[in-house]
């Protein structure tokens, strides 16, 4: 569409206009403009109020035949899209429809393009292109994998790409978190009862227990003994891509060489130092029996004791802001969740701790942290159970029962849990991440749906 363009106007708008015959022949030209000197001038007739080129756009009008820029075309486009909804819909869009044709495109499984916007949880799996547009939620339901050699106490991811775990039944590899192949068998790894897994900044894999340190440089293809005998309990790369390992009556230990040679940090006359996490500029690290509480290390070697309190037996330490979270048992009887407020996060010189729960006969063993702030923990006692505490720490719900190993929550937030499950099961178990749908009420006679996936 477009505006008409004048080549005879005065100056001060009138047109020029032709007087003629009635037998068709020019008699004289008169310029014309309105002069009833209006209360209201009203909507100019010209292209920017009737269909200017960005509405055109809208409608896909380009002024190639049967597109032309035109309020009739428009109309009709118009038509055409209100019937097309569905389908110009986005990913994470909500159509409402009362239509019996739509239904063909509707599949509770999301399967198909549409599900309804009910409330319900789907995995990840189920919607991939809804969940690229969509916040997930935490897992709160668990599958066992094909992993059912006893319970894997540790996960990492490597730099290859795949996941390993270590259990009393040896290695195991996998490639889709699903399905795991052992690539060590215990009697492989010296009978070692495996404690800890990481997988460090250089592709390096080290693995700890009850019978020293294995180190390995190309996936578990070849592996090498460390000579020292020392039980590590847990494992750390710090800062200076140096090897931290916590030990069990030995106290903390480092090493340059990924294992082979080790230094001692401290050496307390007992105690197992369960975990230790970055924490500030330097780390933090969580003792339990006679050596009860927290310690701070300014860098690898130098540590020092800021925190004892024998209300506290800790197990296991995550950072999560500016706050630690510890979990472990109070006095031997009563589970705790405790959050720990450092007064001075680059130097601490003591943790105040605020208990935030007790479960009866639950010995909280590990605590595991995603990136959102959620986490998980393990437990095992006189009922035996996991349970999941919310990113909000004020609801705690549990998902399983007999539940002893520790989480591992790779990027995509998929959750690993190495152990007994359900009582009679023991493996590992996958929770995949969860998308929550919307929940619209039912609208006169139709109802809303959520578009998953293009068609």
């Amino acid at each position: 569409m477009t505006n008409r363009v004048s080549t005879e106007i005065l100056s001060n708008g009138a047109v020029r206009y032709g007087i003629y015959n009635a037998d068709g022949t020019l008699n004289r030209y008169e310029y014309i403009k309105a002069e009833d000197e209006p209360t209201e001038v009203g909507t100019e007739l010209n292209k920017a109020n009737l269909l200017d080129d960005t509405t055109a756009e809208l409608y896909g009008l380009d002024d190639t035949e049967g597109k032309e820029k035109t309020p009739n075309r428009a109309f009709a486009e118009a038509q055409n899209i209100f019937k097309s909804v569905p389908k110009i819909a986005k990913v994470g869009d909500i159509v409402h429809s009362a239509r019996a044709d739509f239904l063909a495109l509707v599949a509770s499984d999301g399967s198909k393009p549409f599900i309804e916007a009910n409330g319900q949880l789907l995995s990840v799996t189920q919607v991939p292109e809804l969940a690229e547009v969509m916040s997930s939620v935490s897992p709160t339901t668990f599958a066992q994998t094909s992993f059912t050699s006893g319970y894997a106490d540790a996960i990492c991811k490597a730099q290859n790409g795949k996941y390993y775990a270590v259990s009393y039944g040896g290695v195991f590899e996998s490639e889709d978190m699903y399905t795991w192949n052992q690539v060590k068998t215990t009697a492989e790894i010296s009978n070692m009862q495996a404690k800890d897994i990481i997988s460090m900044s250089d592709g390096t894999i080290v693995m700890c227990g009850n019978n020293g340190i294995i180190t390995t440089y190309d996936y578990f293809t070849s592996i090498i003994k460390s000579p020292h005998t020392i039980y590590g309990y847990c494992l750390l790369e710090d800062n200076d891509g140096n090897l931290l390992v916590g030990t069990n009556s030995s106290g903390i230990k480092y090493s340059t060489d990924k294992g082979m040679t080790f230094a001692t940090a401290f050496s307390p006359s007992n105690g197992t130092f369960k975990r230790i996490v970055k924490y500030g500029s330097g780390y933090m690290a969580v003792c339990d029996e006679t050596l009860i509480g927290t310690w701070y290390g300014t860098n690898s070697i130098t540590w020092s004791w800021i925190n004892q309190n024998s209300a506290y037996a800790f197990s296991d330490v995550v950072v999560i802001g500016d706050y630690l979270y510890a979990v472990g048992d109070t006095n031997g009887q009563l589970a705790s969740i405790c959050k720990g407020t450092v007064n001075d996060a680059n130097n601490p010189t003591s943790i105040s701790w605020l208990s935030l729960g007790n479960n009866n006969n639950y010995y909280m063993t590990h605590i595991s942290a995603s990136n959102d702030g959620t986490f998980y923990i393990s437990s095992k006692g006189g009922y035996g159970s996991y349970i999941y505490y919310s990113g909000g720490y004020a609801s705690v719900a549990e998902i399983g029962s007999n539940q002893m190993g520790k989480a591992f929550i790779d990027d995509e937030k998929y959750v690993f849990w190495g152990g007994e499950y359900n009582i009679s099961n023991c493996g590992i178990f996958i929770g995949s991440p969860q998308i929550e749908l919307p929940n619209y009420y039912t609208l006169l006679t139709g109802k809303h749906y959520i578009k998953v996936k293009e068609y």
